[in-house]
């Protein structure tokens, strides 16, 4: 992360915490603004080691690109602005209220946590085309970091998440499994033919990785348009090793 950080010419992250989402994300928490970053565990194991350099370049170029969603003012207001609405539609505890009065406090909590998600979308729809420049911008930074053909790979594999849910929902394999082992599992028995109907489809259907990203097609081609074929950090298999065994240490 440090190394990744001098590339871009970033501070460095002072926060790396593992999730079991096929995602990686960042951002700033807390008054002291710390910097975080979550990778996504399903993700990290499903690629190679240069293409996560290249999504851990992508999420540090957020703290540099001047994505507007990621600032101060903004950033804080979204954030906010979502969690109040989580907590109202949330609704009052049953044990503290009971009859009518709960129905009414119900009721009252409706209709804030729907005028906070007006403002909320709102907010985000002002902010939509800032927030899909940065994007790009973080994919270019990402490339230069890592490499064209790795943030490619990073791209193309993150959009397999559908197909790692549908494995996992299905998957009868027993608790004691590694993550690592499951993913890898799944990756082996993925055939290529399958994969390539993905992103078919995925392209057809100009597939987002949500809906505040540019579809993953247009990221691809837009990467593709200018390669930068040498990186500027490597990940080779000794170091990725070690991290593997730092991260499965944290669950």
């Amino acid at each position: 992360m440090d190394d990744i950080c001098d590339a871009a010419r970033s501070q460095h992250i002072d926060v790396v915490v593992p999730i079991n989402d096929f995602n990686a994300a960042a951002g700033t928490v807390g008054l002291r603004r710390r910097r975080v970053v979550w990778i996504g565990l399903p993700l990290w194991f499903a690629l190679d080691p240069q293409p996560r350099v290249a999504v851990l370049g992508h999420e540090v170029a957020h703290f540099v690109n001047g994505d507007i969603r990621r600032g101060v003012l903004v950033g804080s207001s979204i954030a906010t602005l979502s969690q109040c609405a989580d907590a109202c539609e949330l609704g009052p505890s049953p044990d503290r209220y009971g009859g009518i009065v709960t129905q009414f406090v119900d009721f009252v909590l409706a209709l804030v946590a729907l005028v906070l998600r007006g403002v909320l979308r709102v907010q985000l729809r002002l902010t939509l085309r800032s927030h899909r420049v940065a994007e790009h911008a973080a994919d270019e930074l990402g490339a230069t970091i890592a490499s064209t053909a790795a943030a490619v790979e990073a791209l193309d594999t993150s959009s397999l998440a559908e197909s790692w849910t549908r494995a996992r929902s299905r998957s009868n394999e027993v608790a004691h499994h590694s993550i690592r082992d499951r993913v890898t599992s799944w990756r082996a028995e993925l055939p290529p033919r399958e994969r390539e109907r993905l992103r078919r489809l995925g392209r057809q259907r100009l597939a987002c990785a949500d809906e505040s990203h540019p579809p993953t097609a247009y990221r691809i081609d837009a990467l593709l348009a200018h390669p930068i074929d040498v990186p500027n950090v490597t990940l080779d298999a000794d170091r990725a090793g070690l991290i593997d065994a730092e991260l499965l240490g944290t669950v």
